[in-house]
């Protein structure tokens, strides 16, 4: 049987040591199955008097110890987390277990037996630093008309609903204190994800093709819908750009899985429960330029701001091989219904040279706010693989997956019947993949040299 270090009991009478004790100690695994059980004696003379140093077999999680005195006195101690054994010395405290003698005070009594400090698994705290490529899926707006087949008015471009970005992400994972009666998690955590992506679409139709000008609502001043049909030609370009920013507050619990993997290998389920902020900027620039006159034209800003706020829970599964180094790998899963609250404006500036200065439609701008609150809900799940190079360091690949129920957008008219512009709806995703650095900081084991 493989080991993992060892542990050293001694066995005292307040401050004396007793020379003539036995120890037993039995060995557990996560699944609270003994492993092991060893009996022997504590050392009578010499420097070590009263302890006994014992192996540790690996895979081993607690550790029951019971220690009986020539006089008949016993203590016993259970579930001793085997990160407060490892190459320590524990010492058991056994009131009026010294054996009598001749001359002297009497054995000192002692207070009661302090309680063992227990570790429930407790997970490392650390810093994260994330970075990767993203695809994200937006809603599509549209820009221009043409007239297609029976006079059919359809759009000249549409934006991608799918448009490459970068992505990255920092966080903080800081233990919680070990106190279980106020404290019932392992660590309090903090993650800020940041996803860009800039896109540009260009269309175009010939000098000689019908096409039009079509206003996002019709001129106050004149009722006109736009400017056309014409057959000077157009040519369109559709920028898009976004940033979205994803915050996550809360608490983690980590705890053991069982043998689900085998041996060097551990594994554990984690549960968390947290808030989620999402801040989302997306911003359309159309720019319908004709093809004959430079002074026939029209640009269009569609600016969109989304807040998502909610309650989050998640969910996850870790498996390791243990300290100091080794392969990991796991996956999470995390869901957060709430209150998506939007802010957009639609603003048009467009000009016609040749209409005349007099003309109501020579110099336009046309501008109309929205907002909106509607129920949401984001959903993720993120799958990793990695390897730890020290206690304080580990790599990862990473993908991600995020989705939203429905994400604003504008409704772009392409014909009269579809004015004004107006507020539309879809769903929404993120897929990403890319690398993490970890550098963590494991908790201080509380101080091992005291009474038990």
């Amino acid at each position: 049987m493989a080991l993992v270090g060892e542990t050293t009991v001694k066995v005292t009478d307040g401050a004396a040591a007793i020379p003539q004790a036995t120890i037993t100690i039995t060995f557990k695994n996560q699944a609270g199955k003994p492993l092991q059980t060893v009996k022997r004696p504590v050392l009578r003379t010499g420097p070590k008097t009263g302890t006994r140093t014992v192996a540790i077999p690996d895979n081993t999680r607690t550790a029951d110890i019971t220690v009986t005195t020539a006089t008949g006195q016993t203590q016993t101690r259970t579930g001793l987390d085997v990160t407060l054994l490892t190459d320590r010395e524990i010492v058991i405290d056994v009131p009026g277990g010294a054996p009598p003698q001749t001359a002297g005070p009497a054995p000192r009594t002692g207070p009661p037996a302090e309680p063992f400090p227990a570790v429930v698994y407790p997970g490392a705290g650390g810093f994260p630093l994330a970075s990767g490529a993203s695809w994200t899926r937006i809603p599509q707006v549209s820009g221009g008309t043409r007239f297609g087949g029976g006079g059919a008015e359809v759009s000249i471009v549409d934006s991608r609903r799918s448009i490459p970005g970068v992505t990255a992400a920092v966080g903080v994972n800081i233990p919680a204190p070990r106190d279980r009666a106020f404290f019932n998690f392992d660590y309090f955590t903090m993650v800020a994800n940041f996803n860009g992506f800039n896109d540009s679409v260009r269309g175009n139709v010939p000098v000689g093709t019908s096409s039009a000008f079509t206003y996002i609502f019709p001129n106050p001043a004149s009722g006109s819908t736009g400017l056309g049909p014409t057959v000077t030609g157009q040519s369109v370009t559709l920028d898009t750009r976004g940033q979205f920013w994803d915050i996550a507050l809360g608490t983690t619990t980590r705890v053991p899985a069982g043998p689900i993997f085998a041996s060097p290998t551990g594994s554990f389920w984690t549960y968390g429960f947290g808030v989620r902020y999402a801040n989302m900027n997306t911003e359309h620039n159309i720019t319908q330029q004709s093809l004959t006159f430079p002074d026939l034209n029209v640009a269009i800003n569609l600016a969109l701001r989304s807040h998502f706020i909610g309650p989050n829970f998640t969910v996850g599964f870790e498996a390791m091989q243990p300290l100091p180094s080794g392969m990991f790998g796991g996956a999470s899963a995390s869901i957060s219904p709430g209150a998506l609250i939007t802010d957009a404006s639609a603003r048009q500036a467009s000009r016609c040279g040749p209409c005349g200065g007099a003309s109501p439609e020579f110099d336009l701008v046309l501008q109309r706010n929205f907002s909106d609150t509607s129920f949401a809900v984001m959903t993720g799940v993120n799958g990793f693989i990695g390897y730890r190079f020290n206690p304080n360091f580990r790599v990862q690949g990473e993908a991600s997956y995020q989705y939203l129920s429905q994400l604003k957008s504008f409704a772009v008219p392409t014909s009269p019947v579809r004015q004004p512009i107006g507020l539309t709806s879809s769903s929404s995703d993120i897929f990403s993949v890319g690398g993490r650095l970890v550098f963590e900081f494991n908790p201080v084991p509380p101080p091992m040299r005291r009474a038990l």
